[in-house]
């Protein structure tokens, strides 16, 4: 048995492209497939253990990058890794989302890791982790159309990741070894939204924030076409309004209007901005 869960967003955001995955899919089930759709890191979890079948094959599709992968990030690939451990530890596990085996963010950057989500959960869990190796298409490992593209299929905007290829199906994604892997930590939970003067911020954060969101807001919205499965950096709340900023800063999206901005903000530029894009040992 095999199983394809789908994460369509949190709660700030249910995101039409996967839930369209999910319907196209759950209509007509792909031979030797479960469908289903996941809400949080626990809700994955449970459907792991719940499905006492032996298990060959588990796609989790969302949004993603290097770093994560819908509910699946720094603060949780633990808490995955064990329910695996315990109930599936023999079943392939498919991280299909853009760039989950790539390594990094930025390889011009002075970055001291080379992070991809895909290797640190292969370091903790038993099961073989394969990443994805680019920006994927509308496809999944489930119904056999998946693709990957290194620069987003010439698309200007897509950032090319370092080890980033061109390929079709199952070889669009790439086994990662099992060895010891840093832990890293990040001070807010991915999937929430970092509010410009949250708490933890220091003032000096708080006012870099705002004035990089106001340069964005105030000049004019331009037609970026963004790959559709590709997960934000990060998310700021900015007087009410949602804002992600995607492909290493070079695009930001205003989630409920939809409008979207070329920048020229760096990786670098945001890591010196928000501390939330800075891996740190735990």
């Amino acid at each position: 048995m095999n199983i394809v869960t789908i994460f369509p967003g949190d709660t700030f955001h249910r995101d039409d492209f996967l839930l369209g995955i999910y319907t196209k899919l759950a209509a007509n089930p792909p031979a030797g497939y479960t469908v289903l759709l996941h809400s949080c890191i626990e809700d994955l979890c449970t459907q792991i253990s719940q499905h006492n079948q032996q298990l060959g094959i588990l796609e989790v599709v969302s949004h993603g990058n290097p770093g994560f992968l819908g509910t699946i990030d720094t603060d949780t690939t633990e808490v995955l890794a064990q329910y695996l451990q315990e109930t599936k530890p023999s079943c392939e596990v498919y991280l299909s989302g853009c760039n989950t085996g790539t390594a990094g963010y930025d390889p011009n950057s002075d970055l001291p890791e080379h992070f991809d989500i895909a290797t640190h959960l292969a370091s903790l869990a038993p099961c073989q982790i394969f990443g994805s190796m680019g920006y994927l298409n509308a496809g999944t490992i489930a119904d056999g159309t998946v693709a990957c593209s290194t620069d987003d299929w010439e698309q200007e905007i897509g950032w090319v990741y370092e080890r980033a290829k061109d390929d079709f199906g199952k070889t669009a994604f790439e086994a990662k070894p099992k060895s010891t892997y840093v832990k890293h930590r990040t001070r807010f939970p991915h999937s929430m939204p970092v509010d410009t003067h949250h708490p933890d911020l220091t003032p000096q954060e708080q006012a870099a924030l705002d004035a990089t969101l106001a340069t964005v807001v105030n000049t004019p919205s331009q037609q970026v076409k963004l790959n559709p499965r590709v997960g934000p950096d990060m998310t700021v709340t900015y007087f009410g309004r949602i804002y992600d900023f995607l492909y290493n800063g070079r695009a930001v999206r205003e989630r409920l209007t939809g409008k979207t901005w070329n920048t020229n903000i760096t990786k670098p530029t945001l890591i010196l901005l928000h501390p939330l894009w800075t891996p740190k040992p735990a």
